[in-house]
């Protein structure tokens, strides 16, 4: 929904975000299975397998939160995920797979 409304506000088509969202699916699928997978094993650092990082994540992340600021749109959501993504970073964590960002929530 955060990104609805910075479509909005960018006066992006919904039709384009939902495009954009269908091409991304590829990706989202096999990371979260993925993360799924390692958290099971205990396995977080990032392999061959990896398809993007907590830093990679992070990023796209406070891009939202920046572009949330800029458009006056509640920063509720974008800025609970920045702390746990900075927790995870805290942590040394970067350049482990996104899978390790369960560790900053427990």
């Amino acid at each position: 929904m955060q990104g609805v409304a910075i479509s909005h506000a960018e006066k992006l088509p919904l039709d384009t975000l939902a495009a954009g969202l269908r091409g991304c699916w590829p990706v989202f699928e096999p990371a979260l299975l993925g993360a799924l997978a390692r958290i099971k094993a205990g396995r977080y650092e990032a392999d061959e397998n990896t398809p993007a990082t907590v830093a990679t994540c992070h990023a796209s992340v406070r891009h939202v939160l920046a572009m949330s600021k800029e458009h006056g749109i509640d920063l509720g959501l974008p800025e609970a995920l920045d702390r746990v993504f900075q927790r995870a970073s805290d942590a040394g964590r970067d350049q482990d797979d996104l899978a390790a960002v369960y560790m900053a929530l427990r």
